[in-house]
């Protein structure tokens, strides 16, 4: 089965979406193609703190969440502290070298729904890109979807000793694709 799904970074439900298709694709059950989308450009940049009424949505969207769970399944998203304008991740996941794609798509997703990162931070985002681009076992989605959803704490590129890797904005996109 060939799978195309669309999802948003700063998305709970996208971040399921994301880690139950790399499970789908560890058991050979799909192939499965990431598409980035955006779908409130209107955020801020920067970030605006999850307070209010941001909060208390999160909060439903993740108990909303927590509810499609399955039995034993582990998920342990939590409730960011900013909300963040995705764009500048869908800048780095479409320039993403294809080998890299998938990887930097579980770092994303991560690094806000489990870490509490701020993905619209150019310099997060940086680390996140290098961390991917200097990762030594180039995980795969078997490794991935086995080790807690493939959100194990990664290596950061200042523990190289290496710079980070500046992104740059391509004229190809995976948002919108059809």
């Amino acid at each position: 089965m060939n799978l195309v799904l669309y999802g948003d970074f700063n998305c709970p439900y996208s971040c399921l979406a994301s880690v139950r298709a790399d499970a789908l694709r560890a058991a050979g059950r799909a192939e499965i193609e990431w598409r980035a989308v955006e779908h409130d450009p209107s955020l801020p940049v920067p970030s605006r703190p999850a307070r209010g009424d941001v909060a208390e949505m999160f909060d439903r969207e993740l108990d909303e969440i927590n509810g499609l769970l399955r039995p034993g399944e582990r998920f342990p998203i939590a409730p960011p502290p900013v909300q963040p304008n995705s764009r500048l991740a869908i800048e780095a996941y479409a320039g993403a070298p294809d080998g890299d794609a998938d990887d930097l798509r579980r770092r994303l997703f991560a690094a806000l729904w489990f870490e509490g990162r701020d993905i619209a931070d150019p310099s997060v985002l940086d680390e996140l890109v290098g961390e991917v681009a200097l990762a030594p076992d180039r995980r795969s989605a078997d490794s991935a979807a086995a080790s807690t959803a493939g959100m194990a704490p990664a290596r950061s590129a200042s523990d190289t000793g290496r710079p980070p890797i500046r992104m740059r904005s391509l004229n190809r996109t995976r948002c919108g694709d059809v």
